[in-house]
């Protein structure tokens, strides 16, 4: 809560042991003081019901009904608080019946001025978990008002219930649970690194049996060429040798007829 939250006053009547009780809270430190029974913690309880009770929880705060707080024999009663949040003043009133429902209402106050800001039991409390910046009502139970034994119980709970607890009267147990969420996300995460990165691995050893592969084929494909170079110059010399062959077979031919010429020329003389 950034806002310096002050209680300046209470006015409670016919409440508990107090018929009539008005208490302006000076700055600074405040003690009650007085003999058991006195109705200290009749005040404590007051502000802290004008604050975070409804009706129907009344019964969990002293174990009865909202009749539990009137005074013996009275049919009504009045808490009055008086708050001052980050500069401004906002007084909370809950009116208690024995025969009725119970009213209640905030007002902002601005100087001489007064404007009602809300009108119910469940509008005001709203009203005032928004004005004083708290994720949950319950929160001021432990941080600006406790009723007695409350902070007692509060130091006597495990390390880890009372972490669990200030995380949630802070409304950080749902960042919390984002925060565990994103561990599970993050070893998720790296997992898929590690596998990223083997595969990665296994890419660039791939990739050298790639080039090696590409300098065997580089290789095949030359030693082809020079096959094929060879070959071909095979082929001209075997088809020059056929075509010796056939002037040679001409020629003797040719040589025989000249022969046979000569032979009948002989005969003719």
């Amino acid at each position: 809560m950034s806002n310096m939250i002050i209680v300046k006053r209470v006015k409670i009547k016919n409440i508990l042991s107090h018929e009539s009780t008005e208490i302006q809270f000076p700055l600074g430190l405040t003690a009650l003081i007085g003999p058991n029974g006195a109705g200290k913690s009749s005040i404590i309880d007051s502000i802290v019901y004008a604050l975070l009770f409804n009706p129907q929880s009344a019964r969990s705060f002293r174990g009865g009904g909202r009749r539990s707080l009137l005074r013996i024999g009275a049919s009504d009663g009045l808490i009055e608080v008086e708050l001052n949040v980050g500069g401004k003043s906002y007084i909370i009133q809950r009116i208690l019946s024995s025969t009725k429902s119970e009213s209640a209402v905030l007002i902002e106050v601005e100087g001489d001025k007064k404007r009602v800001l809300a009108s119910s039991v469940s509008r005001v409390l709203e009203f005032v978990k928004e004005i004083l910046g708290i994720p949950s009502l319950e929160s001021i139970r432990y941080t600006i008002v406790s009723r007695q034994n409350e902070l007692t119980s509060f130091i006597e709970e495990t390390s880890s219930s009372r972490r669990e607890m200030v995380l949630r009267l802070l409304g950080l147990d749902e960042i919390e649970k984002a925060k565990e969420l994103l561990k599970e996300n993050l070893k998720k995460i790296e997992g898929d690194i590690r596998l990223f990165e083997e595969l990665s691995k296994q890419g660039d050893d791939m990739k050298k049996q790639l080039l090696e592969v590409d300098k065997i084929i580089s290789k095949k494909i030359s030693e082809r060429d020079e096959l094929s170079e060879k070959v071909q110059m095979l082929s001209d010399r075997l088809k020059l040798i056929e075509r010796i062959k056939d002037l040679l077979y001409r020629y003797n031919e040719l040589k025989i007829v000249k022969e046979i010429v000569v032979e009948l020329n002989k005969l003719g003389k």
